[in-house]
């Protein structure tokens, strides 16, 4: 990211930076810090359900970071409230989806067969989908999880699994491009989606 801006300097006339709130965040922050030394404008595009923490563990960088900024973007209500709470301006532009690429299936009957997609990643506790399973207490449910390992939480997944004895029906693919994801989504009647947002204010 540092060596892009770099790279082009002389023709940059804005830089978009993805802002992230977990490790990613000191890398957008560096990346502004080198657009305000050499004088180009910047809008970090904020991302991240721990952000509330970021804004308080950091401080003085996301002050440096969303006052200095041409602009700051969130794509949620819930980003937009506690920036704005934190005194910074906001803009806020939701994130689109192209309908097409999700082509509408007609569900007579729901079975209890669920898609979970998200990374492997303790902040989106995979393991609890794993409990749900256990609670639903059906041996028809089946639980796909879609996702790359990012912190080895997949292992912490895999042994609930084994404790739980719901290996015929829990499967793990790893990473998908999304054409595979949605392609395998018509199989499945339920999508698990786990946000990390644990309240909203607005």
């Amino acid at each position: 990211m540092l060596f892009s801006v770099w790279l082009y300097r002389k023709r940059c006339k804005l830089v978009l930076i993805d802002t992230f709130s977990t490790q990613a965040f000191w890398f957008a922050y560096l990346v502004c810090r080198i657009c305000y030394l050499l004088k180009i404008p910047f809008v970090p595009f904020v991302h991240g359900g721990d952000f509330v923490n970021r804004l308080a563990k950091s401080k003085e960088e996301c002050n440096f970071m969303f006052t200095r900024s041409y602009l700051n973007v969130v794509p949620s209500r819930f980003l937009e409230f506690h920036l704005k709470k934190a005194s910074y301006a906001v803009k806020y532009i939701p994130n689109f989806v192209e309908l097409k690429k999700y082509p509408f299936k007609q569900r007579e009957f729901i079975q209890p067969r669920i898609l979970w997609v998200r990374a492997f990643h303790k902040i989106y506790n995979p393991v609890m989908a794993v409990n749900v399973m256990a609670q639903l207490n059906d041996g028809r449910a089946q639980l796909c999880m879609v996702g790359a390992d990012t912190d080895g939480t997949r292992s912490l997944v895999e042994n609930r699994i084994q404790e739980l004895n719901l290996s015929s029906q829990i499967t793990l693919t790893g990473r998908l491009m999304k054409e595979e994801w949605i392609k395998l989504s018509q199989e499945y009647d339920i999508f698990y989606k786990y946000h990390y947002h644990r309240q909203y204010a607005g």
